[in-house]
């Protein structure tokens, strides 16, 4: 059942999406939750608390996702284009204005995304790789800790501002990386993997 507060984190992080957090007021999203602004309080101390709730949130959902794949990925291969997908339908949310916000007025959410990226996106990673290895699909030769470093970098790369102004650009964009990463890490059968999954799709 939702509560109010599932309903407040909801709505407000659909508007944070949409029309970013400098110039939404608290007014605005109790009004769009059909609730008083006095309730909203009774949840939240302020916007900046109720930005780090709606991360809290979403930080957990990508990481009950991820634990997800892991378990039901038939391959590291797949397993790793289902981890770009949840990556990309997660920043291609994000309206150009509620990145600009973000990244001029929010340095906690610095913070937070290294916490994040540290504590899921890494231990993700490394842990693709060696099931790769392991699955003989990925190079045995790859050091482990510089590539996982390099798909972050590829992640950040395409999480900036010019990506979000069209959203053809910014699909281009990341499938290019997500290719050129998967490429990086395959080994002649997993591309024989690769091209056999294409053609039965």
């Amino acid at each position: 059942m939702c509560t109010k507060k599932d309903l407040i984190l909801e709505t407000a992080s659909t508007l944070f999406s949409s029309y970013g957090t400098l110039h939404l007021t608290m007014d605005d999203i109790a009004n769009d939750c059909g609730i008083s602004k006095k309730t909203i309080y009774n949840h939240f101390q302020n916007k900046a608390d109720l930005i780090d709730q709606i991360i809290d949130v979403k930080t957990i959902e990508i990481n009950n996702k991820l634990k997800n794949v892991r378990a039901n990925s038939e391959n590291a291969i797949s397993e790793l284009n289902l981890f770009f997908d949840i990556v990309y339908n997660f920043i291609s949310k994000f309206s150009p204005t509620l990145y600009r916000d973000l990244k001029r007025n929010n340095i906690t959410l610095s913070i937070r995304y290294n916490k994040i990226k540290q504590n899921v996106l890494i231990p993700f990673i490394k842990n693709n790789i060696k099931r790769g290895i392991k699955e003989k699909m990925y190079k045995k030769e790859i050091v482990i800790e510089e590539m996982t470093n390099s798909l972050i970098d590829t992640i950040s790369t395409v999480f900036t501002e010019s990506l979000f102004e069209k959203q053809t650009t910014k699909i281009n964009t990341y499938d290019f990386f997500r290719n050129l990463f998967i490429y990086r890490l395959v080994n002649i059968e997993g591309f024989k993997h690769i091209n056999n999954h294409t053609r039965s799709h």
